[in-house]
């Protein structure tokens, strides 16, 4: 089965909560991507995928797929191929409106190729991170800012992933000294 043919970045079908299964399963990768993020400090495609697919559910590939898609499209997760973060809202906003100059068309050409490449075929996912969207509020990254260079002295960049990432190294190293 080609994953291709389940990659829609329309609008995801309304349910009105008559099968509660496909909003649970939603829930549960959500759930666990968050997870994983949080023990691993990132999440890879592949790793992910794996990891659902051995669950007692037997989820399958394509089903799978569709989730993440949902979730991608729905702004809950987005996808970093190859350092470049891949929003939904780029991706909405480059189909809604019109292509002004063949270099912007050319541009948008090939990343879309990156991401059809990365996305449709499972032997590429494992160059595909799965990221949260950044949702803190300024005031509490400044003070996670704040406190993480008191305690570690720099704690390099402001960006919430960027952020988390430092201090839970910094963390982590205390942790093994102890």
């Amino acid at each position: 089965m080609d994953i291709m043919d389940h990659i829609n970045l329309g609008f995801p079908q309304k349910t009105f909560d008559f099968d509660q299964s496909h909003s649970d399963d939603l829930k549960k990768v959500h759930d666990i991507i968050t997870t994983w993020i949080a023990g691993h400090d990132h999440a890879m495609l592949d790793q992910v995928a794996a990891h659902l697919s051995a669950q007692p559910d037997k989820w399958s590939t394509a089903y799978i797929f569709d989730l993440l898609n949902i979730l991608f499209k729905d702004d809950k997760i987005h996808f970093v191929i190859d350092g470049k973060k891949i929003f939904s809202e780029n991706v909405k906003t480059a189909f809604s409106t019109g292509v002004t100059s063949k270099s912007r068309f050319l541009e948008l050409r090939d990343s879309f190729s990156v991401i059809r490449t990365c996305l449709s075929d499972p032997a590429q996912w494992k160059r595909v991170e799965i990221i949260k969207p950044e949702k803190a509020p300024e005031s509490d990254m400044l003070r996670a800012g704040h406190l993480g260079e008191k305690l570690f002295g720099s704690v390099g960049e402001t960006s919430q992933n960027s952020l988390c990432r430092e201090l839970r190294k910094c963390l982590r190293s205390w942790e093994n000294d102890l």
